[in-house]
């Protein structure tokens, strides 16, 4: 049977049972011992991952609660934080982080704050990992499928990265598999002990993230099962003692890890409306199978593939068996499946795995940046692997499992290996189901550095190269607190609309956020950082000065003429900016001479007007245009001109309308506006 372990009572079956027990302990050491190596392993490797985007945000909130909880009743309403996305996500990990940099005396914006906010991310990823072998050795009994399940657990490539600057998805992670961990512990011990631990683990859980709430009905049901299927009264008292004593653990301890709560209970209610329906998403845009798709308007296969095409295929392969070999012996069994068995625990997985995604399409939630929102679901689905890779093993001899189990381990040998080769980019790991060798090609397709952690790369490439020099950065984590000290003063960094600048530094994606052209049509590219053959982060330079050697591929000559060759012709439109339409490559180029960092401050507006109304997208249809709206990237700006060229939808357009728009005092002013009719502008 699926995960059941053997039980003899001969006296064979009691030395198997001893044997057992050695190869048990065994396995144990050397699961501590693999965790050691990762635990030395991300010591040695935890400053190369930059800045954390969340990690201010973060501090704050955490410091909002913790004055609230001190005393000052107006903390948790400052506006210093975001309340709409950053209120309600739970503390249970963000503030011991704060109390221990406050012990230690760090500021928070220094490196050794940093250092010590990843170290404690990646050790407790590590706790996640423990709990999936204690998990797995009480599932599937002591051996070799036990460490197999905790290397499917910790051998995944965006995880592992994560696993240092992420703060938010990480914790959450290794708290839900240490909750599964609690759920089969409970339901096999059947003690109010066991039931009010795991209230109170489901609680941390929930305050973490509120998706967490999803393990309580979970409980409450199998509880139910068990009250249908107890016989006598005695047995029918116990499940109802254990399921109160469960939900009373829960509430109380939510109650007392989520400040928010203390003032009016029905904040919980709004926790959950305001994370998963109502907020705008920080990134309105999604790069998904090569088409720009608004956050909220993404196909339910959205995280399905983002899934499927960023687990290592070994992972990817037992998860389907699993899931696959579970749902057949349910089918079959369902009167096992709903007793306290192993099979029933598979059905609780493929539940955890599958409700969050129907949840996230049901209530129209934004999730982006790939499933990043959901890597939860790692937890169930390593689980299920290991329950596909029980499945594969169960018939057959001793031989066959161990060549089962050694080829096993050759696959998690080969997904470490990738991972070291890719180091500190694992985070934009993805398996063979996309076209990983043709060049560019990748990064047209789906979003990749959207944590900009490349900028520390950059970064460092300067200090080496053009020391000392002014920088600034759009679309990365800087990553400029982890540089050497030395290092660190030899860069001035300026904001991109303030001072001018010898460099910029960009994240290949936002060029193309909104049709913008990468910054090579208006400054050399003197480094690249390559993943898979596609740009994730760029240097450009634009001090002439400075670039005028070797080191440069594209020739500052050559620069220059591109850059009057896009300004050449008389203009579409005659303006404050020229514009003009490149029928060719289907592009509007926005040009002004002389130009100051000034002229770069007001908001540019697109409406596209197709010629087919039903090539609108959904969420355009009621606006009649295509809106297209952008700023002028940064690095628009040089030797005296303004620049920018925006690409044009596929579509057939009829005419646009663009122009610029500027605030002050709450109030937008339209400084130019010009109607260009173009029809048609695709032969």
């Amino acid at each position: 049977m699926l995960g059941m372990r053997n039980r003899r009572t001969t006296p064979s079956g009691g030395m198997q049972r001893r044997s057992k027990a050695a190869g048990s302990s065994a396995t144990g050491c050397l699961s501590v011992a693999v965790l050691a190596l990762f635990a030395v392993a991300g010591a040695a490797v935890v400053g190369d991952y930059g800045g954390s985007m969340n990690a201010g945000a973060m501090r704050r909130a955490a410091a909002a609660n913790l004055e609230y909880v001190l005393g000052d009743d107006d903390a948790l309403s400052a506006r210093d934080f975001d309340p709409a996305q950053d209120r309600y996500y739970g503390m249970a990990f963000e503030a011991p982080l704060l109390l221990a940099e406050r012990a230690l005396g760090l500021d928070g914006n220094d490196s050794t704050a940093h250092l010590l906010r990843h170290s404690a991310t990646h050790l407790f990823w590590l706790c996640g990992g423990f709990a999936c072998f204690l998990l797995a050795r009480r599932l599937f009994g002591g051996g070799p499928l036990a460490l197999l399940a905790m290397l499917l657990f910790l051998l995944h490539p965006r995880l592992y990265a994560h696993a240092f600057f992420n703060s938010k998805d990480v914790p959450f992670l290794s708290t839900f598999m240490i909750a599964l961990y609690l759920v089969h512990r409970a339901f096999e011990k059947d003690t109010v002990r066991a039931f009010v631990v795991l209230g109170m683990g489901t609680a941390v859980l929930t305050n973490l993230r509120i998706m967490g709430l999803m393990l309580v009905p979970a409980v409450l049901g199998m509880r139910a099962c068990d009250l249908l299927r107890a016989a006598q009264w005695s047995g029918r008292r116990r499940v109802l003692t254990t399921a109160g004593a469960f939900a009373a653990a829960w509430a109380a301890t939510l109650y007392a890890v989520s400040p928010y709560l203390w003032s009016d209970p029905r904040e919980f209610a709004e926790a959950f409306r305001t994370l998963y329906k109502s907020h705008a998403p920080l990134f309105p845009w999604q790069l998904f199978q090569g088409r720009m798709i608004r956050a909220d308007d993404l196909p339910w296969r959205y995280v399905p593939t983002w899934m499927a095409v960023t687990t290592p295929p070994f992972t990817l392969l037992l998860g389907c068996v699993g899931v696959a070999g579970v749902a057949w012996r349910a089918a079959a069994h369902p009167g096992r499946a709903l007793r306290n068995t192993p099979l029933r625990f598979g059905l609780l997985l493929i539940v955890c795995l599958a409700a969050p995604p129907l949840a996230v399409a049901a209530l129209g939630a934004h999730t982006y940046d790939g499933w990043r929102h959901l890597y939860f679901l790692h937890a169930p689905f390593s689980l299920l692997a290991a329950f596909g890779l029980r499945l594969l093993t169960s018939r057959g001899s001793a031989w066959a499992r161990r060549g089962a189990y050694a080829a096993a381990g050759v696959a998690a040998a080969g997904v470490a290996i990738c991972m070291a080769s890719m180091h500190p980019h694992q985070y934009v790991y993805f398996n063979f189901l996309v076209d990983r060798t043709t060049p560019e090609r990748l990064r047209t397709q789906y979003d990749m550095d959207y944590w900009g952690r490349a900028g520390l790369d950059a970064l460092r490439h300067l200090a080496r190269t053009y020391p000392p020099t002014s920088v600034c950065l759009t679309g990365v984590q800087d990553g400029w607190r982890f540089l050497p000290e030395a290092q660190r003063k030899t860069i001035d960094r300026r904001e991109c609309r303030g001072r001018r600048s010898d460099f910029v530094v960009s994240a290949r994606q936002d060029h193309e956020l909104y049709g913008m052209h990468p910054p090579e049509t208006y400054a050399p590219e003197v480094w690249a950082r390559k993943v898979y053959g596609s740009t994730i982060a760029s240097i450009y330079g634009l001090n002439p000065a400075l670039l005028d050697d070797s080191r440069v591929e594209l020739h500052l000559d050559r620069f220059r003429e591109t850059h009057r060759s896009l300004t050449q012709g008389a203009p579409a439109a005659r303006a404050r900016y020229d514009v003009r339409f490149d029928a060719a490559r289907g592009v509007l180029t926005y040009a002004r001479a002389p130009c100051v960092p000034a002229d770069l401050a007001a908001r540019f507006f697109l409406h596209v007007v197709p010629v087919d109304a039903g090539d609108l997208p959904a969420h355009h249809v009621r606006n009649g245009y295509d809106n297209r709206d952008f700023d002028l990237p940064p690095q628009a700006l040089f030797d005296g001109k303004c620049l920018a060229a925006v690409r044009l939808p596929e579509y057939a357009v009829d005419h646009v309308r663009t122009g610029q728009t500027a605030r002050k005092d709450d109030v937008w002013t339209t400084l130019w506006e010009e109607t260009i009719r173009v029809n048609p502008l695709r032969p």
